[in-house]
Formats: structure tokens, C-alpha cells, sequence
């Protein structure tokens, strides 16, 4: 699958770092380090008000090997808010390793939207929220669904956007195969409209040259070169 990278953060990875729980780690927020204890970091804002900036965990986590490395990774929300502002929610990265997680960087989502839910498909982490029309003021409710795209560059988490193909398929009910380009499930119009050829009778062993028996079948395949 062809990925456009939107934008890759700067390297943030300290293997002195290492924790058994990602909920300790230290993590990169708009360039400052920040260490959670227990899914909490509290600085204060101004000695003269008493006023304290706050960072915790919000959760809608998802664990998976982000990075093929056979070690499971953890990504998740956090949120951060002072007195008398916003409330702003980042997705965070903690990489896996044999000894626990290492925090990396985040990534801003926005302020003072409604998280739903956020997973792991086909390569890539899915952050699903919704958010304001343009211009709204907050007093509205989200209302307008968001889904955010995000890919482990490196030991960076970086924003990706996946090509017209994928999303295609995936929003016509299809079954999208990263590693051979086919959307099956669909049909010949909708392979089309997202750029594909459809073959009404493809080999149920066409990924497969080595096989040496095959079914006679014919497979209806959305190919996309």
C-alpha cells in the first residue's frame, strides 16, 4: 500500500526510558518532555494563580506490533488542559521492547473533541473522533466524524495518508489485501470507481506460484495496479 507521510516527528527515544508500565513513560508533547506516575504529570502554569497545566491518560488504547518487530506496541490518548482553557487530546506512542515500553512523541488531535475509538488495521493506527465544522464555536457538540491515519516511521509516531484505493474499498465493504493490491468483496462498478480493474474469473492461486494443486474456481478480484 502506497502511504503519503504527512509529517514526521523528531526522533524521541531514550532507552534509559525503559518501563514495565506505559502509563510511567516519558513522552514528547509540542516539544516538552513529559513523565507520567501513574498516568498523571501536573506542572504548575503560574506561582502567582496556582494554576497547574495537567497531562493524563485517557485511554481508547490499541496494542499491536506496529513496527514488526514481534513485540507488541501501545497506542493511546492522552489529554491536556490548564485553568480556564481548552482541553486538548494527543495520540501517544509507547514502543515495545523486551524490557517494557519506551515513550516516543504525539501527535495533536484537537481541542475539545468527542474520542471514539481508535485501532489497528492493515499497517496503520486509526484514531476515530468527532469533531466541529469549521468555524463553530465550542459551545457545539462534535458532530462531525474524523478519522486520523498514523504510522510508526522509525521510532516515530508520524501521520499518514493512505491512498484512495484502501480507504475505497474499505468504505464499500471490501476486503483490502496490503500485500497484493486487491479488494475483494466488491463489485465490478465499485472497483472501478476507486481505480481498479475487476476480473470475473481470477485463479484462486494467483499469489500462490508455488502451488502445485489449485481449485477450479473462478475469483472475483478488484486488481489495483
Amino acid at each position: 500500500m502506497v502511504l503519503v507521510i504527512l509529517a514526521i516527528k523528531t526522533n524521541f527515544n531514550v532507552d534509559s526510558n525503559i518501563v514495565t508500565d506505559y502509563k510511567n513513560a516519558t513522552y514528547l508533547i509540542d516539544g516538552e518532555k513529559i513523565t507520567l506516575q501513574n498516568g498523571i504529570f501536573e506542572k504548575e502554569v503560574s506561582t502567582s494563580s496556582l494554576s497547574k497545566s495537567i497531562t493524563q491518560y485517557f485511554g481508547n488504547e490499541v496494542k499491536a506490533d506496529f513496527n514488526n518487530d514481534k513485540i507488541n506496541d501501545i497506542a493511546f490518548l492522552l489529554t491536556q488542559n490548564s485553568d480556564g482553557t481548552g482541553t486538548f487530546y494527543y495520540v501517544a506512542l509507547a514502543l515495545g521492547t523486551k524490557g517494557g515500553h519506551i515513550g516516543e512523541n504525539t501527535i495533536l488531535l484537537g481541542d475539545r473533541i468527542a474520542p471514539q475509538t481508535t485501532e489497528f488495521k492493515d499497517g496503520m493506527i486509526i484514531v476515530n473522533y468527532a469533531d466541529r465544522k469549521v468555524g463553530e464555536p465550542f459551545v457545539v457538540m462534535p458532530s462531525v466524524g474524523v478519522s486520523r491515519y498514523f504510522k510508526v516511521v522509525g521510532e516515530d509516531l508520524s501521520e499518514a495518508k493512505p491512498d484512495t484505493a484502501w480507504t475505497g474499498c474499505q468504505k464499500n465493504g471490501g476486503n483490502w489485501s496490503v500485500e497484493f493490491r486487491e479488494c475483494l468483496g466488491v463489485n465490478k462498478s465499485v472497483c472501478e470507481s476507486i481505480g481498479g480493474t475487476f476480473n470475473e474469473c481470477a485463479s484462486a492461486c494467483r499469489n500462490d506460484p508455488k502451488a502445485q494443486m489449485c481449485t477450479l474456481q473462478c475469483v472475483q478480484v478488484c486488481e489495483i495496479k
